[in-house]
């Protein structure tokens, strides 16, 4: 899960759209999700018309006078993204993954690089690609020139991720190009750009629609939700005391 805010380019996610689903009385869940939305247009506004707002019950929360509704998770939107890959093929990548790209204890970096490219990857000229590295989708991960994407970084790129040249990523941090819309709670993504020399230190985490400026550093543990400007170094105030224990 990842920030319901951010930039837009609303789109689903990658993953292949499955079966639907068939419950009690025979409608399958595009069915469902049909009727929902024709009631939830019928109530007016507040009322999501992408998804079946139900509420708690008696004693249901309520705010200015009006009850608070709840998305039912069993009526999001549905997955359908231009960029999926057959199912067989993503479940391929998952095992080689976990055999030759993640595996701690496969220790070269042009192995690793290698299987990125056979997978649809576009990864540049001396790039170092440590262990315990995870990249959801191959195919949509572009890496210039004399990158470093340093142990166990996650990059979850439903939508792409543009790494320019000379940019380091380090160890643990996370980058994502999804999350959910908040009213509805289907999948939106955008694209993440990082511009060429940017260092991404320790465990930060990199959300859906930013572009990281050319040159800039981002500080251990930082939440980037944001364009970072070139030249910069961009993070929270340091922690400081702010009492005595004893």
């Amino acid at each position: 899960m990842t920030s319901p805010d951010g930039p837009t380019a609303v789109r689903p996610g990658t993953e292949l759209v499955p079966e639907m689903p068939t419950q009690q009385g025979g409608l399958d869940r595009r069915t469902r999700i049909a009727r929902a939305a024709a009631v939830a247009a019928a109530s007016g506004p507040g009322v999501s018309s992408a998804a079946m707002l139900t509420s708690s019950g008696t004693g249901a929360a309520t705010t200015a006078g009006r009850e608070v509704p709840v998305v039912d998770l069993n009526e999001v939107p549905p997955l359908d993204d231009p960029r999926a890959r057959p199912s067989w093929l993503v479940f391929l990548w998952w095992v080689v993954q976990r055999l030759l790209v993640t595996n701690s204890l496969q220790p070269s970096s042009r192995l690793r690089a290698r299987v990125l490219r056979l997978f649809g990857a576009e990864i540049g000229a001396d790039v170092i690609i440590r262990p315990r590295v995870r990249v959801r989708f191959p195919w949509n991960l572009h890496v210039g020139d004399r990158c470093w994407i340093g142990e166990g970084v996650w990059i979850s790129n439903r939508d792409l991720v543009i790494l320019r040249s000379d940019v380091v990523l380090s160890q643990e941090t996370f980058v994502t190009t999804g999350s959910h819309d908040r009213r509805h709670m289907g999948v939106v993504t955008a694209p993440v750009v990082v511009e060429d020399g940017a260092w991404v230190t320790t465990r930060c985490i990199v959300l859906r629609g930013v572009r990281i400026g050319r040159s800039c550093i981002v500080t251990p543990n930082t939440v980037i939700d944001r364009d970072v400007p070139p030249g910069a170094i961009y993070g929270a105030p340091r922690a400081s005391v702010i009492g005595e224990r004893f």
